[in-house]
């Protein structure tokens, strides 16, 4: 058992491999608990991300299609309206790295807030969040109308999913939308700065447009280089470490989608999660979660887009 360290502002605890901690042993603190709303959701309808926290904002759906905001700061609150429906995925932005000063050896986090959000409806809407003089000010960068709406009932909703900062100072960044009842994935530049801000886009190929091939849930490597795609018994990663805001609007991103490995999970269920945990390695869910498979690809295949196991 190791024995744990405390300061201030955070425990440490010195672990051996294997190790057993009891965790009755530890030092209790007591927490400050507020509560901010009583929420409720239908999880056979909504299967997003329908509560987005950054640094400065805590964001979710209530009813009428509207989204809450609050500042984590000061309490302030604001409402965001577009959507015709419940709002069932929504996600900030990395926050942009600035460029380095001279003198200095990295650059450091701009304060930015940029939420994008999906509700089953066809739209995709992006806001800019910013406060002033203790005033919540929301900005509407765009609204696209782009796909039809998602059928009631749909194994897949919308999804949106912003691929990690790589550490450029330019300020754009690529969003992934999942349209179409999880047939429709498009990679997008975006660029916050200007009114048009979507640049161009990237349509993904996901093997037909037959219901197996939706996709239910996706996500990015937390470098960047990988996303994830789970569809219905299979999941699909796709190599994104040379798509960036400028190669989809230059065209060439569609030559950087290098690598496109099918994993067969083999699990007994439709796929409901998964996360790219390291370099050849998955955390996949099924049935609602209720069944979890870790796989990885084999060492000696890896290079060759060998199977996960």
């Amino acid at each position: 058992v190791g024995r744990p360290t405390t300061s201030t502002s955070a425990m440490t605890l010195a672990l051996d491999r294997h190790a057993t901690l009891d965790v009755s042993s530890l030092e209790k603190e007591e927490l400050e608990v507020s509560t901010i709303t009583l929420y409720q959701r239908d999880d056979a309808l909504f299967r997003g991300t329908v509560i987005a926290v950054n640094a400065e904002y805590i964001c979710y759906g209530i009813k009428g299609g509207m989204i809450r905001v609050i500042n984590r700061t000061d309490a302030q609150r604001a409402l965001l309206r577009g959507f015709s429906k419940h709002v069932v995925d929504m996600a900030f932005a990395p926050p942009a790295v600035a460029a380095a000063e001279d003198g200095d050896e990295d650059g450091e986090e701009e304060s930015e807030s940029l939420l994008a959000a999906v509700a089953n409806d066809g739209n995709l809407f992006l806001w800019s969040l910013s406060s002033t003089d203790g005033t919540l000010e929301p900005t509407m960068l765009t609204q696209r109308d782009v796909a039809p709406v998602t059928a009631v009932g749909s194994a897949a909703c919308d999804r949106v999913c912003w691929k990690p900062a790589a550490g450029g100072a330019d300020g754009k960044h690529v969003l992934v939308t999942v349209f179409g009842n999880g047939t429709n994935v498009t990679l997008a530049a975006v660029d916050p700065s200007t009114s048009q801000v979507t640049l161009g886009e990237l349509q993904l190929e996901l093997g037909g447009s037959d219901p197996q091939n939706a996709v239910r849930h996706l996500a990015f490597s937390r470098d960047g280089a990988v996303l994830a795609l789970a569809q219905e018994r299979t999941v699909r990663v796709v190599d994104v470490r040379g798509v960036s805001a400028a190669s989809i609007v230059s065209g060439a991103a569609k030559g950087a989608l290098r690598t496109n490995v099918i994993v067969q999970t083999g699990l007994d269920g439709p796929l409901s999660f998964v996360c790219p945990l390291a370099v050849g390695v998955l955390l996949i869910g099924a049935c609602g979660n209720t069944k979890l498979a870790l796989m990885e690809q084999q060492q000696q295949q890896a290079d060759d887009d060998g199977p996960y196991e």
